[in-house]
């Protein structure tokens, strides 16, 4: 019997693809595919990550003549690979589509050997392949033709796909997650204790809303609870010796302590500092994180200086508290996640720029805990990075990516740390990960796996007048995320931003949640803030497509956006004036972030605000803009449209969520401890403020509209709560 080619097998996940068999097995067992779909996964796998469009797959499957209704073939072929493979289009796990334009194989592929594909023709001429009046006849010819291409399609991803694979360490695609928790609620901040045993984590129970402490011994159900405190405690980090842990505890607003506690619990808790920090444990910003120095004498936190407004990692004493400044970001970036390398001679942190985007960087330590050198940029991701760890040889780190606030959906990934390659994917352990562990002892790998939350969009009625409210209705329910409504100018319809193809999209509906449409399909990592114009013919709405954010306008109808800022600077939170010549938006042009204001056809931004500024809205009359600053912040300010003084108008509020209607200002008002948020009104005759609605699962960060009319709200809704648990890789390398 004739040995098989290990050259022709491919695999991926649980799954393997013997090319020149034409088979798929899962763990070994058979799964049935025809030919037609087989060809078209292989042809997928060819090129990982890459866009395979559907004249591509026309072309090279379907060849002109043969078959006249391709585009319904195709949709039937990637229908069946779906189905065989366990894979969906709501949330796919291997084959994503992308719309109007093709598909693409998601994750690393194994297998083949390095070079790249070759052209092919196939055995029969163009004469050949013209349609046939006999059905039987052409069902032959159909099945020659495929025949020859599969012996083609065998031949060049064998050949090419390992050329095109990155480099992956062996054994690397044997790596097992299994759930090191399972406990209801979310548990998260893994931290290996200095013999690999045990773990210690942060774990908000359901129903609670503060975190607490806990220590897990691995390969049993001992569960130790440290802290017990009514505020929120996270980020715990092991001592080199084990004796104790460091840990955050949120203060209040803006504040956090550094506390050490024995790692047994027990003993009263030491605190050593306080931090400045605008981390909140629910809504997962900010870059939180301690690290101890291999001698145990410093513990790596970040900070902000009184005064200043941007993050940096700094050493504090463990014995003094004495601090000593690490990194210094430029002008509208911030640096946290900071963790020493096993040796102490390198520091690797995040530095966050804009709306969640971060990337991780290195800081060479080597000549002393006081250096002052150039940080290394080693990842390139150009999403929001959550959690890094060194490996236990101190030559990679591996980290999590993901676009938005939400950990949901990040994927763990390892560099080099000299910088000298990409980033690989990690198999199997890398999906939807975050907040990553590893134990230097042991050779084991945790890391916080989140489970789905489902954000729609909701529509409250409501009489202005009376402050009455009526019956809640879901406008929008899908299987992704769907937020940050806006009505248009005249009610009827809504804008949105969704992720149903895996991508922030703007998409638009009816005021009723029907006729629900895509507008655009730029794949980038965040896009958002979608507004109408005055006249409800146009849209603007910011997005980091070519790597910074830029304004982008689009007929309501569709069509292609055009850029409307093209500057180094990122440039977001956009807004029309009453009479839609202009547009209002937040960027970082100076050093801090102010409101600018830009012609709606494009030319010369110039600065409106001086003190701060981000979201803004025109008043109804044209004479007032109303806006946000900081999000710790949270209170809403007026100045004149034509410059002057600013006036606070509101404190406890929330972000973008507000509307400013003729009579008044809608908005939300951020919970208080143990309280839901809740809609409320600012009547601008009264000067009074009217309670609404409790708005017990609204997604607070997700924007708030009032129908001209004011008898609606629209708002984003939780309807799935997100939780998450810890999950354990054995024998990482």
């Amino acid at each position: 019997m004739e040995s098989e080619n290990t050259n022709d097998v491919l695999r991926f996940g649980v799954f393997e693809v013997n090319l020149r068999a034409g088979e798929v097995r899962r763990q070994g067992v058979k799964i049935k595919l025809q030919d037609q779909p087989f060809h078209v996964l292989a042809m997928l796998l060819e090129r990982p990550g890459e866009l395979v469009t559907r004249e591509e797959l026309r072309d090279r499957i379907w060849p002109a003549g043969i078959y006249l209704d391709y585009e319904k073939s195709v949709s039937k072929a990637i229908n069946k690979i779906r189905e065989a493979l366990g894979d969906s289009s709501e949330n796919p796990r291997f084959i994503e589509t992308l719309p109007r334009r093709g598909y693409r194989f998601l994750g690393p592929v194994e297998g083949g050997q390095a070079a790249k594909p070759s052209t092919l023709p196939l055995s029969r001429s163009p004469e050949d392949l013209k349609p046939v009046a006999s059905s039987w006849s052409r069902r032959h010819l159909i099945w020659g033709v495929l025949a020859s291409l599969a012996l083609a399609i065998t031949v060049s991803v064998s050949i090419w796909i390992l050329g095109k694979r990155p480099p992956r360490e062996p054994g690397l695609s044997a790596l097992i997650a299994v759930p090191l928790t399972t406990y209801p609620g979310h548990q998260s901040f893994p931290a290996f204790s200095p013999d690999g045993n045990q773990i210690a984590f942060a774990w908000t129970q359901a129903e609670q809303d503060n975190a607490n402490i806990y220590v897990k011994l691995i390969g049993t159900e001992n569960l130790l609870r440290i802290t017990n405190n009514p505020a929120n405690d996270y980020a715990p980090a092991w001592s080199p010796d084990g004796r104790y842990l460091a840990f955050l505890r949120d203060l209040g607003p803006g504040r956090v302590a550094v506390m050490i506690v024995p790692s047994l619990g027990g003993t009263p808790e030491r605190k050593l500092v306080e931090i400045a920090s605008i981390w909140d444990v629910k809504l997962g910003f900010a870059d939180p994180g301690l690290s101890w120095s291999p001698d145990g004498k410093w513990i790596a936190i970040k900070d902000r200086q009184e005064g200043e407004t941007q993050d940096s990692v700094y050493l504090v004493s463990v014995e003094t508290g004495e601090r000593l400044r690490l990194t210094h970001p430029p002008p509208g970036s911030g640096d946290g996640s900071p963790a020493l390398s096993p040796d102490g001679k390198h520091l690797a942190f995040c530095r966050t720029f804009t709306f969640g985007v971060s990337e991780v960087y290195v800081l060479d330590l080597s000549n002393g805990p006081a250096a002052r050198g150039v940080p290394k940029q080693i990842s390139f991701r150009k999403q929001r990075t959550i959690g890094l760890a060194w490996t236990r040889n101190g030559r990679e780190i591996i980290f999590a990516s993901g676009s938005g606030f939400s950990d949901e959906g990040a994927t763990l990934w390892r560099v080099s740390v000299s910088g000298s390659g990409a980033p690989r994917l990690l198999a199997l352990a890398g999906e939807h990960g975050s907040w990553p562990a590893i134990s230097f002892q042991g050779d084991r790998l945790a890391f916080t796996r989140q489970y789905a939350q489902d954000q729609n969009i909701w529509r409250l009625h409501f009489s202005g007048s009376s402050g009455e409210t009526g019956k809640v209705v879901s406008l929008t329910a899908s299987t992704r995320n769907d937020y940050g409504p806006q009505y248009s100018p005249n009610g009827e319809r809504i804008v949105f931003i969704s992720q149903r193809t895996g991508r922030d999209e703007v998409w638009v509906c009816n005021g009723d949640g029907s006729g629900v449409v895509q507008l655009t399909s730029l794949g980038a990592a965040i896009t958002g803030c979608p507004r109408w114009s005055p006249d409800g013919a146009r849209i603007v709405f910011d997005s980091n497509a070519v790597g910074t954010f830029h304004l982008y306008v689009i007929d309501a109808s569709g069509g292609q956006p055009k850029r409307l800022t093209d500057t180094p600077a990122d440039d977001a939170l956009a807004s029309w004036s009453r009479d839609g010549r202009s547009i209002y938006f937040a960027s970082n042009r100076t050093e801090n972030w102010e409101v600018w204001k830009i012609p709606a056809y494009g030319g010369t931004a110039t600065q409106v605000t001086r003190n701060g500024g981000s979201v803004a809205f025109e008043s109804v009359d044209g004479n007032s803009l109303y806006y946000t600053k900081r999000p710790e912040e949270n209170k809403l300010w007026r100045m004149p449209v034509r410059g002057g003084e600013e006036t606070e108008v509101l404190e406890n509020i929330v972000g973008a969520s507000y509307s400013v209607l003729e009579n008044g200002i809608y908005f939300i008002r951020c919970p208080r401890a143990g309280g839901s948020p809740a809609l409320q009104f600012l009547d601008f005759t009264t000067r009074k403020i009217q309670h609404i609605s409790p708005l017990h699962r609204v997604a607070v960060r997700s924007g708030l509209s009032v129908s001209p009319d004011g008898q609606y709200a629209i708002y984003t809704q939780e309807d799935q709560l997100p939780g998450s648990d810890l999950m354990l890789v054995e024998n990482f390398r």
